[in-house]
C-alpha cells in the first residue's frame, strides 16, 4: 500500500468515527459525492463537503417519522393520502390516453386534409393547363 492510499483509506476511516457510520452503501454513496465535490482543493474541503451533506442527512432523518411510531389516525391519514394520490395518478392517466387519442384524431384529419389540397391543387394545375393549351398557348413543362 503506498502512502497516499494509506492516507486517503486513513481519512476515510476518521469520517466514518467522527458521524458513526460504518463502510457500506450510504457511507460510500456520502463520501464520493464529497470527494468529487471537494478532492481537488484537498481534504480539509472533502471533510467539509462530508460534514454539510451529514447535517442535510440529520435533519432528513430528524423530519422524517418513523413508520413504526405512527398513530392509528397517522396510519390511516397516510393510506388516504395514498389512495388520492393513486386516484389522481388514475384520473391524470385516462386524460391523457384521452389526449393522446384525439391527437391521434387531429394528426390524421390534418394529414387528410392536406392530401385533399394537393390534389384540388394539382386538378386546378391540369385544368389550368388545358384551358391555356386550347387558347394555342403552350405551357413548359415543371420540373
Amino acid at each position: 500500500m503506498t502512502n497516499s492510499n494509506e492516507t486517503y483509506i486513513a481519512f476515510q476511516e476518521r469520517q466514518m468515527a467522527k458521524h458513526g457510520l460504518h463502510r457500506g452503501p450510504v457511507f460510500n454513496a456520502i463520501f464520493s459525492l464529497a470527494w468529487e465535490e471537494g478532492h481537488s482543493s484537498g481534504y480539509q474541503e472533502v471533510e467539509l463537503y462530508f460534514d454539510r451533506i451529514m447535517d442535510v442527512v440529520r435533519v432528513v432523518q430528524e423530519e422524517t417519522p418513523d413508520p413504526e411510531k405512527r398513530t392509528e389516525s397517522e396510519e390511516d391519514d397516510a393510506i388516504k393520502d395514498g389512495l388520492v394520490q393513486a386516484v389522481r395518478i388514475d384520473e391524470l392517466t385516462g386524460t391523457v390516453s384521452l389526449l393522446t387519442e384525439r391527437l391521434v384524431e387531429v394528426t390524421k384529419e390534418r394529414d387528410d386534409l392536406m392530401e385533399k389540397m394537393v390534389k384540388e391543387k394539382e386538378e386546378r394545375i391540369k385544368n389550368g393547363e388545358i384551358f391555356l393549351k386550347s387558347l394555342g398557348i403552350s405551357v413548359p413543362p415543371v420540373l
